[in-house]
């Protein structure tokens, strides 16, 4: 597989900083306090990730930066610790007190 990701026109970036600059927070609605959002972080960073998970997470991560005809740059440490966090995160958000692979591999397939 193959992916070739080109940056957007010159036209199309100025129409993005544009959209993200309009946003109104006056209009956006609070659903969490800032003490349920440390909350919810404490008990995302409680859910527990087997030290093989934690090998595997790394193991993924780092065969990107082996040589491929389809990838010219592997992915650094922030995506290994970026993989970890969403995992848990994932985890966190179904309901278990532990990462399972398939928590890992929703990840990477992009779901």
């Amino acid at each position: 597989m193959k992916a070739v990701v080109k940056h957007n026109s010159r036209d199309e970036e100025i129409e993005i900083i544009k959209m993200a600059t309009k946003i109104d927070l006056a209009q956006v609605k609070r659903v969490l306090s800032r003490e349920d959002i440390f909350k919810i972080s404490k008990e995302i960073e409680d859910v527990h990730i087997d030290s093989e998970l934690e090998g595997y997470i790394v193991d993924l991560i780092r065969a990107t930066r082996e040589p491929n005809e389809n990838l010219r740059y592997g992915a650094g440490t922030r995506a290994s610790i970026d993989l970890y966090r969403a995992s848990k995160a994932h985890s966190y958000i179904d309901g278990k007190s532990f990462v399972s692979p398939s928590d890992i591999l929703l990840w990477l397939l992009g779901f």
